[in-house]
């Protein structure tokens, strides 16, 4: 087969693919740029796609990473609105069908013009104005595939007041991509991954006559979503404020730079390594306008083309699509300019309205206060949004598919359940009782519910079936002394006085409470806590289960009284007696010395000798004390000589 040499199509397409076929083959000329010739539309189906969100911040001179809502701005709160003169804008995702535009050279572009609707009709002006656009969105893609290597695309946006180069239209906002590497102030170029696997494109000439045998194209797109940062200097951002008087608003897209230039101007670029802005497949889904696979534009007169002068090319400047030339070799596309925009008026004025809640279903409409009272909703103020939902979900019952509990919830928070409708009760209970294993005691199971259960006598285990053979479902038992057994059912379990730890549990990843029993300390005090408690604090444990006091003996030693001595008492026993002071002494005999292990002169224990002491014995004696009985024991009455004993001891000192 000879080379269809490529040029502009001077003749039919079905005269072209003859000519290829019967093994024409012409001189390759160098073809002039025709931005959006017909002849270089490419319908590819979209296999890569993905989305560029560009925040441009130019007080900062920086690009912002942020993702922040496109949410509604301005002192009127007012909602945002979306525009396209795209039919399915929203629907065009991977796998869709799109046309390139492969006679664009660099600053060519397309445009599209937007109505923006007076909210006060018939007035001299239009109070929506000043309004800012929020949002640029628009597509471009490559059908270069085969290679690593990715594709970059510089673009530019213009927002004009009114049309694009038409008298009275002003242009009020640009802004320009570059290579963030060489100016990372500016938004950065678009950068599309090529499609991997297919057939490679080479050259212009295999491309398109790969489309005129009908072979599909494949393509990578990006979904550009530009805007201002909200916290820019409002001159700074995309505001259009009306001054041409037409309400209209148009937004302008051009390629600035190619990834692969031409040798001039208006020398045609490679298609396979080239990006290019895009159209509308020649297959259009239906979609909300309910147009389908339209002849022609559907908005010609709504969009534009910039094209730059070269000789035998489309018309310079911008011109509306309607007054483009159609057919092979015209400058008129088949389809409509793939673009939308979001705007917000700058304040609401005329009509107002306000989110209006559906009390039944929970959803949510932008009513007038007297609409939405008429359908008996609740107006949630002038100006307010339904996105996010501020609506209050309705509720009902939730039955628990597990538990056959019923909770009253929403139907998206019936989690785990089943929602029995909005208004629905809970009281009496419209949840049936679940099945679950009916436990004996010899291990038999049977499948029933936890009221039938009961009445059988049997032990209820919910959400779970009897195992084979109608075999009760097995798990770990954790008895009373701590330890743990493995495989009994929960009836043997609690026949053992344990605690069932769940069907398939295993004692190695199960905890077993451990029991508490007396705990003894080195002072004679006593408490219950677990062994291991009890060794932290160097107690000695009496066992599992004991009580205190009965299961510690407190030490014994000697307690010193006033001037007596007594051995083999209990701490906690050798208390003070009226004024007599006491001391405890560990050993296990007092001995014959008045100052150890007792110091008798030190009467009322209570910083050594004073005194203080011989008075506090003396009142003592004369109330005949046992405990002022000098080495006594605390037994004996006192006499006359053990005053005497006691003075000579205190003047002594010696303790």
């Amino acid at each position: 087969m000879g080379v269809l040499a490529f040029r502009r199509f001077s003749r039919p397409v079905a005269s072209c693919l003859a000519l290829a076929v019967a093994g024409f083959s012409g001189v390759a000329a160098v073809p002039v740029a025709r931005a959006a010739e017909s002849d270089k539309a490419l319908n590819a189906s979209i296999q890569n796609l993905a989305t560029q969100r560009i925040i441009y911040n130019p007080t900062t001179g920086t690009t912002s990473s942020v993702v922040r809502p496109f949410g509604p701005r301005g002192p009127g709160g007012c909602p945002p609105v979306v525009q396209s003169v795209t039919n399915c804008f929203d629907s065009i995702n991977q796998g869709s069908e799109i046309t390139l535009q492969l006679g664009m050279v660099e600053g060519e572009g397309f445009g599209s013009t937007y109505t923006i609707a007076d909210p006060n009709p018939g007035t001299p002006q239009n109070e929506a104005f000043p309004i800012e656009v929020q949002l640029v969105e628009f597509f471009a893609a490559t059908a270069g595939t085969g290679i690593a290597a990715n594709i970059t695309m510089g673009w530019t946006i213009e927002v004009w007041d009114g049309e694009p180069g038409q008298p009275n239209a002003s242009l009020v906002f640009t802004v320009t991509s570059a290579d963030p590497n060489v100016d990372p102030g500016l938004p950065p170029d678009i950068s599309l991954t090529r499609v991997t696997g297919g057939t490679a494109c080479t050259t212009n000439e295999d491309l398109l006559l790969r489309q005129l045998l009908g072979q599909q194209i494949q393509a990578s797109a990006v979904k550009v979503q530009f805007s201002v940062d909200s916290t820019a200097d409002p001159v700074d951002r995309m505001v259009v404020n009306g001054t041409s008087g037409t309400g209209l608003v148009s937004i302008v897209v051009k390629i600035d730079r190619h990834n692969q230039p031409g040798a001039s101007p208006c020398t045609t670029v490679s298609f396979c390594n080239n990006a290019f802005l895009c159209t509308e497949g020649a297959t259009i889904t239906p979609c909300s306008t309910g147009t389908t696979n339209p002849a022609a534009p559907t908005f010609a007169s709504r969009n534009w083309l910039s094209a730059i002068s070269c000789a035998g090319g489309c018309p310079a400047g911008y011109t509306r699509f309607s007054n483009l030339a159609t057919g092979l070799g015209g400058c008129r596309p088949s389809r409509d300019v793939v673009q939308q925009i979001t705007t917000v008026a700058s304040a609401c004025v005329g009509v107002i309205q306000g989110a209006c809640c559906n009390g039944s279903t929970g959803g949510c409409t932008l009513q007038t206060t007297a609409n939405c009272s008429s359908v008996g909703g609740t107006y949630q103020g002038d100006n307010t949004v339904c996105s996010p939902n501020p609506c209050p979900q309705p509720t009902g019952a939730c039955c628990n598919n597990t538990t056959g509990a019923c909770t009253a919830t929403t139907s998206t928070t019936c989690a785990g359940g089943t929602f029995q409708g909005v208004g629905t009760s809970c009281s009496p209970t419209p949840c049936p009782e679940p099945n679950g294993a009916c436990c004996t005691n010899t291990g038999a199971c049977a499948s029933v519910t936890q009221t039938q259960c009961s009445q059988l006598g049997g032990s209820f285990i919910a959400g779970v079936a009897c195992t084979v053979n109608n075999t009760c479902p097995l798990g770990a038992c954790c008895l009373p002394d701590g330890s743990c057994v493995a495989g009994l059912s929960s009836p043997a379990c609690s026949s053992q006085g344990g605690t069932f730890q769940g069907v398939s549990s295993a004692c190695a990843s199960v905890s077993c409470p451990q029991p508490a029993g007396a705990c003894c300390t080195t002072t004679g005090g006593c408490t219950s806590v677990t062994q291991a408690v009890c060794s932290i604090f160097g107690g000695t444990w009496a066992g599992a289960f004991t009580t205190c006091p009965g299961a510690c003996t407190p030490p014994a030693g000697l307690c010193c009284r006033g001037t007596t001595c007594a051995a083999g008492v209990a701490q906690n026993n050798c208390t003070p007696i009226s004024n007599v002071g006491v001391a405890f002494a560990s050993g296990s005999s007092c001995g014959t010395s008045p100052t150890a292990p007792c110091c008798f002169a030190d009467y009322d224990k209570m910083g050594g000798i004073a005194v203080g002491d011989i008075f506090a014995y003396l009142n003592s004696w004369f109330a005949s004390s046992p405990y002022t009985k000098f080495a006594g024991d605390g037994v004996a009455p006192p006499a006359v000589g053990d005053i005497f004993s006691f003075l000579n001891a205190w003047f002594a000192g010696g303790c």
